[in-house]
């Protein structure tokens, strides 16, 4: 089954498939100083827009997957297969494991595209979240700075991105069978350097992302077979393969439900179990 997905950021740098592509070896590493010369990019927040999201046909809620929705499984686990490598360090996803959060909260929000951005277009969320990018580089301080500063100041980074928790927990709980905690900080961890590509906490109704450069995910998901438990649980065997040559990288297992939600179905992953080139 072929995936079309298209990737529209720029190609300055890869952060979440880097481990996976072997693009880069140090995605959570610290950005190196911009050119004090440029302008600083100013504050942006996008402008609200009055959209509805496209009407889906009724489906019986155990009626088997849909070409279409097989089609929406391979976009949207392109994104989360790509991005869980730069946290995880390898494809393996237990939602009931301690670092599924994490792991999660990085596919939600990353770079350019990502699972909240997916479902922003799906759903029609367009307008919601705020982005910042007026910040510059302190050498004195080792750090960059931000003119309008996220509330607890800890982002280090180009950017930042404040989106409605309402958001990111529909997509923890809905797609990504993680509970939200909204005493989450990824810089108070004990474990924030394995997770250093992941600047994320929650305040006061929304989380705050500290963002870099985009980049392409390097890799498409290829639904290989499907098969419907009687427990509604499909087992997915799936293959990412490169954009280029269509070589195969890693297979997969994949566990996941389809799930009627708000009167749509959606496809909630519960685990991934890395296979090799087998």
């Amino acid at each position: 089954m072929k995936n079309k997905l298209q990737f529209k950021r720029p190609a300055a740098l890869v952060l979440g498939a880097c481990l996976l592509v072997g693009l880069l070896s140090g995605c959570g590493a610290k950005p190196e100083p911009e050119d004090p010369t440029q302008t600083a990019p100013t504050e942006t927040t996008a402008a609200p827009t009055e959209t509805t999201a496209a009407p889906t046909s009724a489906v019986p809620a155990d009626a088997p997957a849909t070409k279409a929705e097989l089609d929406d499984f391979e976009e949207m686990f392109t994104i989360f297969a790509s991005f869980a490598y730069c946290v995880n360090e390898d494809l393996n996803y237990d939602s009931a494991a301690e670092n599924a959060l994490p792991v999660a909260l990085y596919s939600i929000r990353n770079v350019w595209y990502d699972l909240y951005g997916y479902y922003r277009e799906k759903k029609g969320w367009q307008g919601e979240e705020k982005f910042v990018s007026d910040s510059e580089y302190d050498e004195a301080a080792e750090r960059y700075v931000f003119k309008t500063p996220d509330p607890l100041g800890l982002v280090n980074w180009y950017y930042y991105e404040q989106i409605p928790a309402k958001r990111v927990d529909w997509i923890l709980e809905n797609i990504l069978n993680v509970q939200p905690d909204h005493n989450f900080n990824s810089f108070q961890r004990e474990d924030r350097e394995k997770y250093s590509c992941l600047q994320c906490y929650y305040h006061d109704g929304s989380y705050y992302y500290g963002l870099g450069d985009g980049g392409d995910a390097g890799v498409l998901a290829r639904v290989d077979s499907e098969t419907l438990g009687a427990d509604g649980m499909y087992t997915l065997r799936v293959s990412l393969v490169s954009y280029g040559d269509d070589s195969v990288l890693e297979t997969c297992t994949v566990k996941a439900k389809l799930r009627d939600v708000d009167g749509s179905r959606e496809w909630q992953i519960h685990t991934v179990q890395a296979n090799g080139l087998t």
